[in-house]
Order: structure tokens, then sequence, then C-alpha cells
């Protein structure tokens, strides 16, 4: 691959540009400093500060890691997404380079008019390159799995994207304008803010196809950079100052060492925040004997009262669910405590998988500098 690469070129070429040809730095990750396509000081210094902003701060992956039962769970999932983002260069990158090599006048096309035609892109057919190897190379049975795949990949990215962006403008934005919004005004408004985002998504895509020459990766690295800077640095301010988080032991570098004091120096240490489900309360006023025997007289009528319904409001309980239950839970300190609480073996194991994935990574730099 690391000699037929540098062959990969198009046979419809300006002999006068170097537009077609290979770089001769492909198989180096770090670029030079002073080249206009990914330098690497910028490269080191966007990726780190990126790399905190999107891993430890973005809304689509810490709501993972916020279902988590203790940190301990909590480590090892990302550890696992760790070790898992270390495939991409072998899953992604270097197919998408053997791609180039079997289909250089398609996908390194370096023609408008070809590029046109091959993509309807006019600068270039990059991005079909990982599309163009499933359908030339695999056999029928597998090019359906891998497009299934493909397709699985990009709705899940989806809809945490969705669920994140529906999150962060009900509680933020729309409890903000109306205090006294209840879940159920709250669940239709993150849906419909939903559908708002898909039709706008839509509308954006002739954007981002001439945007960035066409790149649709170096197009969102481009937008990624301007929010990760400043959310970035606000996550490390809350890790380094306790001022920025809570006071309870274990949030902050500094408090790091010692997990089981909890020493909690707020007024408030008494108030327990309550987290609903997504289902309207309906007989939050009953104690709860009252809400079981309701339970259970309601339980075989289910279907009955549901009929029973309006037009109007049966069409709404399709499109966005029946909440006609409840069902909450408190997470106070006590379990802010037990969750922030590590068992010595299961630490020890995470850590010593700390050190194994620096050393993987270590390896990589050293090979493809």
């Amino acid at each position: 691959m690391t000699e037929k690469y540098m062959m990969a070129i198009p046979s419809e070429r300006n002999d006068n540009s170097t537009c077609g040809l290979p770089r001769s730095d492909a198989f180096h990750l770090f670029l030079d400093a002073d080249g206009a396509i990914f330098p690497w000081p910028g490269l080191v210094m966007q990726a780190t500060i990126g790399c905190i902003w999107y891993w430890c701060f973005d809304q689509v992956m810490v709501q993972r890691t916020i279902a988590a039962k203790n940190i301990s769970h909590a480590k090892g999932g990302v550890l696992m997404t760790c070790f898992l983002k270390v495939l991409p260069l072998f899953t992604m990158v270097f197919p998408g380079m053997i791609s180039r090599i079997l289909f250089t006048d398609e996908v390194g096309c370096a023609d408008t008019e070809v590029c046109k035609k091959v993509c309807d892109n006019e600068v270039g057919c990059s991005n079909i390159a990982y599309a163009k190897l499933v359908m030339e190379i695999l056999p029928n049975g597998l090019r359906g799995f891998m497009i299934a795949v493909m397709l699985s990949a990009i709705m899940s990215s989806l809809t945490s994207i969705f669920n994140s962006a529906s999150t962060i403008f009900t509680i933020d934005v729309w409890q903000k304008i109306r205090k006294s919004a209840g879940e159920k005004e709250l669940l239709i408004v993150g849906r419909l803010f939903v559908t708002l985002m898909c039709g706008i998504s839509i509308l954006f895509l002739p954007l981002v196809k001439a945007a960035e020459g066409g790149m649709i990766f170096a197009y969102i690295n481009a937008v990624d950079s301007i929010l990760a800077y400043p959310i970035g640095m606000m996550f490390l301010l809350s890790i380094f100052w306790k001022g920025a988080t809570e006071q309870l032991h274990g949030c902050t570098w500094w408090t790091r060492i010692r997990p089981n004091q909890y020493d909690v120096k707020r007024s408030d240490q008494t108030v327990t925040t309550v987290f609903s489900t997504q289902m309207d309360i309906v007989n939050s006023d009953m104690s709860d004997g009252e809400n079981k025997s309701a339970d259970n007289a309601l339980r075989p009528k289910e279907v009955s009262e549901e009929i029973r319904l309006p037009v109007l409001r049966r069409i709404t309980n399709f499109l966005f669910g029946n909440m006609s239950s409840s069902k909450s839970s408190e997470f106070g300190m006590t379990q802010r405590k037990e969750f922030l609480t590590e068992i010595n073996f299961t630490k020890n194991i995470l850590n010593v998988l700390v050190v194994l994935l620096f050393c993987i990574i270590a390896l990589l730099i050293g090979i493809y500098r």
C-alpha cells in the first residue's frame, strides 16, 4: 500500500499543477508546521482541546457516561471507547487510501468535469472512497451487511445528536422561558424540536457539500474548532477549581485521592435532586398507597380508556407516546457518595489499562509520526 499509494495518480489532470498528486507526507500523522493543511502545531493544540471538549463535555458522549452505575463503570466505558478509537486508523483511514489505489480516476479525480460526473461534486470525490470500496469489492451478502452497518452507525450518531440537542433545548432554553412547564410539555417540545432539527439538517446539506472543498470531515472539524476551545477550557476549569463544581470530594483533581471523604460545606446539603422519567406525573398529589391502588384499578381498563379518549388525544399519544403513568427516582447525597466510591482492585485494573492504552498510542505515533 505504501508503494502503490504514491503512484495512484489520476489519468486526467493538469500537468502544470500538483492537483491529483498524492502528498509526499501521506503516511505521517504530523505534517509540516508551515504547511497549509493540518500543520502539526495547530493539530496538536486543536486536537488536545477539541478532544477534551468532545470526550468530556459534549452531550453526545457525556449522556452515556451519566448512565453508569458508579465511577468505575464510567471509567471502564470510557477506556473501552478509547481502545475502540484506535481502530479507525485501520478501519477508516487505510481503507480510504486503498480505495484511491484501486479506483484512482474516481476517488482521486483531479478534473472538475470528471469529478462532477463521478460524484456530482466538482471539488473532489474523496467522500465516496469507503462506499466505493464496499460496493465494488465485497460480494452481495457482505455488501448488504456493510451497508446495514454503515446506516446503523449513522442512525446511532443522529439519534445521539438529536437527543442531546432536544435535552439542551428543553432544559436550558424552554424551561427558562416557561418555568411552570410540566414533563409532558417538555417531552412534546423536545420531540417537536427534533423534527425541526431534521428539517434544518436537510436544508443545510448543500452548504456542507460546498464547504471546505467538499470534504465533510474537514468541514466538521472546522465547525467543531469554533466551540472546542471555550467549552474545553470551561471543563478544565471545573476540574482544577473547586468553585466551579460541587464541593463534594472526588469531583476535582485535588480531591481525587480522597474519594471516600465527603465534606459538603454547602448549606443545602440535605436537598435532594429528583429526576423524573419522560412519563407525565398525573397523580403526584396522591400518597404511595393511593398510587398503588389507583394503578391496580386502572390497569385492566387501560385499553378501554384509550378508546374513550378524544381523537386528537389519541393521535397525540400515537405520535408522542402515552404519558398516563409516572415513576420518579431520587439521586441525593448518599447516592453521589456511593457513585464516587471505588474498589481498589477495580481501580488498579483500570489504571493498568490506561497505561497499556498510552503505550499503544505511543507506538502508533512512533511508527506514523
